[in-house]
């Protein structure tokens, strides 16, 4: 492998003004650049490089004590945990072990930099840095971007709640857990009584805010017990892993008797009674016949006067 040099038009001498113009054009260079002998110790750094890690730290220095340099001065490589020796411990084990690499790594001060390791034919290597902290940043946005389109597409516009699609992929995999734990599981169907009432008397607003009211008291009558999500208009799905169903009758019966009315602004209170069908997962059954049970159970609940929770 020929070095720079060696490719120098009328084989140069490293005092040569063409030697001298690109030392100092390296020295300018707004790219962190470095260079380490044999033994690891950083014999070359320019301006931009002793910026960023060394801030008066003099020449030859080995590359470990860059590191702890910066980490006791507050700047440099940004160590997250395990401290300055288990970061090294962790790097040095990678450094050094093919000729080439590249990778990306971020700076106590949030600068991206992305790292290219040059090992040379007499085992010194020479590191040049370029700022990716734009990128980085795009990256960031893109991924929250993409972070918050998945959650609005799993959610419900209305109430806030797991929407039907994620619902039921969540019991789907409840199904699963509790089938191989051989632990109980417990579905509760709920559906508002006489919502079509709530509409005509109180508007359409009325009724959605009756139902993010009844969504919110179901949140919080889970938080710690189960899921709830929304599976259609009036219609929500609670999901009570390790509870059977007698046990799961009693806590939807429960929290039944407990609904508080809804409150609106320029209107007077609501009372909301629901009706409920529970029913408990069989291993040999897959979620359509836990559904269709639970769902059965809600039709004989609402057959019998509804307010009322029925078991399949």
């Amino acid at each position: 492998m020929k070095t720079v040099m060696d490719r120098m038009p009328y084989a140069a001498s490293p005092d040569s003004e063409e030697a001298r113009t690109l030392f100092t054009a390296v020295e300018a260079s707004p790219l962190p650049t470095a260079l380490f002998d044999a033994q690891d110790r950083l014999r070359f750094a320019n301006a931009s490089y002793e910026k960023l890690f060394l801030r008066g730290l003099p020449l030859p220095v080995d590359f470990a004590d860059v590191i702890r340099h910066g980490f006791r001065g507050g700047f440099g490589v940004k160590i997250d945990s395990g401290g300055t020796e288990g970061f090294l411990s962790n790097v040095l084990e990678r450094r050094r072990s093919v000729p080439k690499r590249a990778f990306a790594t971020d700076l106590v001060d949030g600068t991206w930099l992305w790292v290219t390791e040059m090992l040379l034919e007499n085992s010194w290597m020479m590191s040049v840095m370029t700022d990716i902290t734009l990128l980085k940043q795009e990256e960031r946005l893109l991924r929250q971007a993409r972070d918050s389109a998945l959650a609005a597409s799993m959610t419900d516009a209305l109430t806030g709640l797991p929407n039907r699609r994620r619902i039921l992929t969540e019991l789907q995999s409840t199904m699963a857990e509790c089938l191989g734990n051989k632990c109980p599981l417990s579905v509760g169907i709920v559906d508002v009584d006489h919502f079509k009432p709530i509409n005509e008397r109180f508007g359409h607003l009325g009724g959605d805010e009756a139902l993010r009211g009844f969504a919110g008291y179901l949140s919080q009558a889970t938080l710690g017990v189960g899921s709830v999500g929304r599976i259609g208009g009036e219609e929500f799905l609670v999901i009570l892993a390790g509870a059977s169903a007698s046990a799961a009758k009693t806590w939807v019966d429960a929290i039944r008797q407990a609904v508080p009315p809804v409150v609106f602004d320029d209107a007077p209170s609501l009372t909301i009674t629901f009706s409920a069908g529970v029913a408990e997962f069989v291993g040999s059954e897959g979620i359509s016949s836990l559904l269709r049970r639970a769902d059965l159970a809600l039709y004989r609940a609402k057959a019998s006067g509804r307010n009322r929770v029925e078991v399949s």
